[in-house]
């Protein structure tokens, strides 16, 4: 037999079923693959938030002596390569998990990434990690803040008993 094309109106013909395709959120981040060696910028999926994490936009992140030992391979902790160094942040909240009470979107924010991560465009840190900073500092400002000003603070405080007056 012999075929033949026929075509048909657009309104006789079924609908096709459609594939919903949701990009998965990505972001770069300066990423330790070997101890010792130049962070290689790397492209990585977004974390889902779980209970009581904020995702953090990375505006300014601190630079320690900690981080640069970490990714010499010289710190006592050694994470698993590869990782993503950085201790200290500062930034604007992207979005919050659920039981997140303290922080909503658009909030600005310093904070420790007790999980690393700070070399990023963006981070996940648990609530109790972050504060709130005022519009009046700077995010370079509050970024050096957490880990310099705690050390400062205790040794200030603890080692050489500086008090008031």
């Amino acid at each position: 037999g012999k075929f033949v094309l026929r075509t048909r109106p657009i309104t006789q013909l079924k609908p096709i079923s459609t594939v919903h395709y949701q990009a998965q959120r990505t972001y770069r981040a300066a990423q330790c693959q070997e101890l010792g060696k130049p962070l290689v910028l790397a492209r990585l999926p977004s974390q889902e938030l779980q209970s009581g994490q904020v995702r953090i936009k990375v505006c300014a992140a601190g630079v320690n002596f900690g981080d640069l030992l970490m990714i010499q391979g010289a710190y006592q902790e050694k994470p698993p390569l590869p990782f993503v160094a950085g201790s200290e942040l500062a930034g604007e909240v992207l979005d919050i998990g659920d039981d997140v009470t303290n922080f909503r979107k658009g909030d600005r924010v310093v904070g420790l990434t007790f999980n690393l991560g700070a070399f990023a465009e963006e981070a996940v840190c648990n609530q109790y990690e972050l504060w709130h900073i005022p519009k009046s500092i700077d995010y370079v400002t509050a970024a050096s803040l957490p880990c310099s000003y705690g050390t400062a603070w205790l040794g200030l405080t603890r080692r050489a008993k500086v008090r008031e007056g």
